[in-house]
């Protein structure tokens, strides 16, 4: 790589030299210079600026030249204006001297899905192949490349056919397109018949067919098929690299299948490799997802053991874990170790535990963790701005979440229509019916999208104040905009109907409810 920079310093240098000494244009030769110089350091954008320079300066380029440009268009993606090139070299030099450009093309056109337009350009090097111009392997391969990535998995056995009876022997690489067009035309079920065609061409499925298999079955979520084809790889005598372990160790965790899981770690220290960090937290996020303290503290502290240090995932993958089950003295206890560890904890660290303190209804734990937030420099995100107004939501704290929320706007968020909501719930929970009635009409006239909860909220808030009737008005309202109530307003209603006085009140309510289609779970009439 160092040589091919210093190449391109060297044309440049060049260049600029003979424009200052000689006041001239640059000639044919310091362009082909720069091409080349260009080619070397593999930058195709800068090889076509020169080349159309070129051009605009009067020059004719030579076959070279138009050869470099045809290569660099193909790798830029332009295959359009790499075969313009290659007719010109046609018509002005007689046809191309190798069967570069023709495989270029190919396989551009192959990356852009065009495979009648690559299969185009090989019959045209089939028609003109000589001793120069030679049907190497390579190009086959363009072609079958190009028609897998198509899905075009008729033609991939077609074109293998037709290379046995060219007395052609198709390569490994040809059983891998066999098996990609498959997978790409979504056609797993005919991998038994591609299995066949390979035995019948004397191939193997090699490791880049097992590779294609299992990205296809990992994509559709296939977790069967995924360690079928994983164990037929381990069987054939592949050893997998690292990456295809952590690969397989994803899909597997983030799935929740455990016992594929864990049967992949096994076979990556059988195999010699040593678990880092990120099959640590693939390991602790599966266990904590599956509610497993146990088996996610043991991975935890067997990292720490072998000397692999645990990273801001692994610490908030835990502290995600006891906050979400409301163990906050654990939550904290890992926080305290995040810190001595000097891993600095970021938004989602405290957020968790605001969240777990909202849920308990601790309201100043919650305003402790979100000032000790702030104290180490870490802003908070929208998340933590939401969670500590649920906080203030399910306390009662209206003052205190409208004050957030105003924060909120100071630290360059808008509040998101669910923020809002919880701000006009919090209202209703602290006996303010008119100013959630307030911001539900400011909604509107924002035009933000009001929905189910913004109801429900408005609702509630004047069912608590016991004015049934603005309650029983908003619900017809909602009904009247094409808007059913969910659980929680069947459940404010009702709870509001067993709470009133008088028996008129509650057969109201009732009588509103069963006119949104809800189910009355009593007679009342």
């Amino acid at each position: 790589m160092l040589a091919r920079a210093e190449k391109l310093d060297e044309a440049n240098k060049e260049l600029r030299n003979w424009q200052q000494q000689l006041g001239q244009q640059p000639s044919a030769p310091m362009y082909k210079a720069l091409l080349n110089a260009y080619e070397q350091a593999e930058m195709p954008e800068a090889l076509l600026e020169v080349f159309q320079s070129m051009h605009q300066a009067g020059l004719e380029p030579d076959f070279e030249c138009c050869q470099v440009a045809g290569l660099s268009c193909c790798k830029v993606g332009d295959p359009q204006q790499a075969q313009e090139l290659l007719r010109h070299i046609q018509v002005m030099f007689g046809g191309v001297k190798d069967s570069a450009l023709h495989i270029a093309l190919i396989k551009a056109f192959g990356k852009q899905l065009m495979w009648e337009k690559a299969q185009s350009v090989f019959k045209e090097l089939q028609l003109q192949q000589s001793a120069a111009v030679p049907l190497t392997d390579e190009a086959w391969n363009a072609l079958l490349g190009a028609y897998a990535a198509s899905g075009q998995y008729e033609l991939v056995r077609q074109a293998l056919d037709e290379m046995v009876r060219g007395g052609w022997s198709p390569t490994d690489s040809a059983g891998t397109f066999l098996v990609e067009s498959l997978c790409t035309a979504e056609r797993p079920d005919a991998l038994p018949e591609a299995y066949r065609k390979l035995e019948e061409l004397g191939l193997q499925p090699n490791r880049n067919s097992y590779v294609t298999m299992i990205h296809y079955f990992i994509k559709k979520d296939k977790m069967r098929e995924v360690t079928r084809v994983y164990r037929e790889m381990c069987a054939a005598g592949f050893i997998l690299q690292m990456h295809m372990y952590k690969m397989l160790l994803g899909f597997f965790t983030k799935s929740g299948y455990v016992q594929e899981a864990e049967a992949i770690v096994k076979d990556m220290k059988n195999a010699g490799y040593e678990p880092d960090v990120f099959v640590y937290n693939a390991m602790i996020s599966l266990y904590s997802r599956l509610g497993s303290f146990q088996k996610a503290s043991q991975v935890f502290q067997g990292m720490q053991v072998v000397g692999c240090a645990p990273d801001t995932v692994t610490y908030n993958t835990l502290i995600g874990l006891y906050s979400k089950n409301l163990m906050t003295q654990e939550a904290l206890a890992v926080l305290q170790k995040m810190h001595d560890a000097g891993c600095v904890p970021d938004a989602i660290s405290y957020g968790c535990l605001i969240w777990a303190y909202g849920r308990l209804h601790m309201w100043e734990a919650a305003v402790v963790i979100f000032s000790d937030m702030e104290e180490a420099g870490c802003k908070p995100t929208e998340s933590t701005f939401h969670a500590m107004i649920d906080v203030y939501r399910r306390s009662g704290k209206h003052e205190e979440a409208e004050n957030l929320v105003s924060q909120m706007r100071a630290a360059g968020f808008e509040p998101s229509p669910a923020a809002l909501h919880m701000l006009m719930d919090s209202f209703g929970k602290g006996g303010k019916p008119e100013r959630a009635a307030k911001m539900f009409e400011s909604l509107r006239d924002s035009d933000a999208h009001v929905d189910v909860l913004h109801f429900t909220a408005l609702i509630d808030a004047y069912l608590r104040d016991h004015d049934y009737k603005s309650g029983v008005k908003s619900l017809t309202q909602m009904g009247a905009e094409g808007l059913e109530p969910n659980y929680i307003t069947w459940t404010c209603v009702i709870s509001a109907a067993s709470r009133c006085e008088k028996r008129s009140d509650a057969l109201m309510l009732l009588a509103a409810l069963r006119d949104t289609g809800c189910p009355v779970p009593l007679r009342y009439d």
